[in-house]
C-alpha cells in the first residue's frame, strides 16, 4: 500500500514538472504600478486587464529592510558591506526600477509560472525589457544586484547556463568598479557560499 502512494505521488511530481518545462513564453506589454511592496527585483506591474507582481530572474537584489534576516545575512555576506550600506542598495535598486519603469511601457517575458512572495497578489517569474535590454543585466552594470536566483533558458533559446556565466562577467566588473552597493566593499569581508 505504501509502495503504490510512493509510486502516486511520483507520478504526481513528475507530471508537474512536465507541465512545468512545457509553458511557453509570453510577452505582454506592460505599465510599472507603485506599491509599498515594490523593490529591485520584484514589483507590480499592470499588463493589459492583468495585474501581477513580476519576479526577475537571474537576479537577487538587496533588501530595503530587515524583514528576512536569514536573506539579508546572506547579502551581507556576500556583498562584503554593513547593514546599512546593504539596505541602502535596496533602496537604490527600488528607485532605479521605479525611474526607469515607471514613465515608460515595456515587456514582461513571462512563462507564467508561480514564484512565492509577500503579497497575496499573484507573483510570476518574469525577464523585464525596456529599450531592447534586459532589467536584470542592467541591475548588474549598476552594482544594484547579485547573479543569483531562478534561472531559465532565454526566449531567444540561450541557455540559463550560459546567460548567468555572462552575468558573473557583468558583476565582476560593477564589482571591480564599485558601482552600486560595491561602493563600499571589503573583500575580507565577503563570504561567498558554494558554486551553485
Amino acid at each position: 500500500m505504501d509502495l503504490k502512494r510512493i509510486c502516486a505521488g511520483l507520478a504526481l511530481l513528475l507530471a508537474l514538472a512536465c507541465h512545468a518545462q512545457e509553458k511557453k513564453w509570453t510577452t505582454l506589454d506592460c505599465a510599472y504600478l507603485a506599491d509599498k511592496s515594490n523593490d529591485g527585483d520584484s514589483f507590480l506591474v499592470q499588463c493589459g486587464r492583468e495585474r501581477f507582481f513580476v519576479r526577475l530572474y537571474f537576479v537577487d537584489a538587496p533588501e530595503t529592510d530587515l524583514a528576512f534576516p536569514d536573506r539579508v545575512r546572506q547579502q551581507y555576506d556576500y556583498f562584503g558591506v554593513g547593514m546599512d550600506d546593504l539596505t541602502r542598495g535596496g533602496a537604490l535598486a527600488r528607485e532605479y526600477v521605479q525611474r526607469l519603469l515607471a514613465p515608460r511601457r515595456f515587456a514582461v517575458h513571462t512563462r507564467k509560472v508561480f514564484a512565492q512572495g509577500r503579497s497575496k497578489l499573484t507573483r510570476y517569474y518574469g525577464l523585464v525589457q525596456v529599450e531592447g535590454r534586459y532589467l536584470h543585466e542592467m541591475l548588474l552594470e549598476e552594482g544594484l544586484a547579485r547573479n543569483r536566483g531562478t534561472r531559465v533558458a532565454l526566449p531567444t533559446g540561450a541557455k540559463a547556463r550560459a546567460h548567468a556565466n555572462a552575468l558573473q562577467a557583468i558583476e565582476d566588473r560593477a564589482r571591480a568598479f564599485r558601482r552600486g552597493v560595491w561602493a563600499n566593499y571589503t573583500p575580507s569581508k565577503r563570504v561567498l557560499d558554494r558554486p551553485r
